[in-house]
This record gives structure tokens, C-alpha cells and sequence, in this order.
């Protein structure tokens, strides 16, 4: 199964759970968001990238490649952009308690 499938997949579980998670954009690519704000949306590397604050890496429970989870960093010559964070394909089985947590962070933030 391909990243954009599985995307779309826990967007429609996602928005049957919560209500207030809403379809939206980030960056030009597909995004959750709740009250117009995103808390998590897939890149165009086909990675999740989720808006989880400052916490610390080794936290988030890892499946297969605890390697390959980072801070998101889009640019080129700028550092990463805090609090968001990004899991690849091969660790989709985070996606959905990530995006969970993501979605809690956010509400408990606005």
C-alpha cells in the first residue's frame, strides 16, 4: 500500500473518531487540521509529519527504524522546524496514535 492511501485511509478513520478533524493543506500537501489549524500532514517525500511540541526523540515508540524519525526540516539552509516531526512509510503504524497525540497537543494549545 502506497503512503497517499494510507494517508487517506486514516484521515476517513480520523474524522469518523473526531469530529473536529477537518481535511486541509500544508505546504502544498494533503493535511489535517481542527479549529483551521494543521497538527500533521503528509510530505511530499511521503512522510508524516506531525506537530507534537517540544519533546524529546526517544519518546515516541518506535516499530522498525527509530532512525529515520526526525525534526521536520524543509529548507535547505535553515534549521528544522521545532515541534513538527517526521516518520516515514515504514513506521505508518505510528501514524495513527501520532496523529492522536498531534491532535491533543494542538487543543491543548489553542
Amino acid at each position: 500500500m502506497e503512503a497517499r492511501v494510507y494517508f487517506e485511509q486514516l484521515v476517513a478513520q480520523l474524522q469518523e473518531e473526531l469530529p473536529e478533524v477537518l481535511p486541509g493543506n500544508m505546504m502544498r500537501s494533503p493535511a489535517l487540521t481542527t479549529q483551521g489549524n494543521v497538527f500533521c500532514f503528509l510530505s511530499k517525500k511521503n512522510t508524516m509529519v506531525f506537530k507534537l511540541g517540544k519533546i524529546e526523540r526517544h519518546t515516541i515508540r518506535f516499530e522498525h527504524h527509530p532512525q529515520l524519525i526526525a525534526e521536520f526540516n524543509p529548507f535547505k539552509t535553515k534549521g528544522p522546524l521545532r515541534g513538527w516531526w517526521e516518520v516515514p512509510f515504514v513506521e505508518k503504524d505510528l501514524w495513527k496514535p501520532l496523529a492522536k497525540q498531534a491532535f491533543n497537543h494542538l487543543n491543548q494549545t489553542l
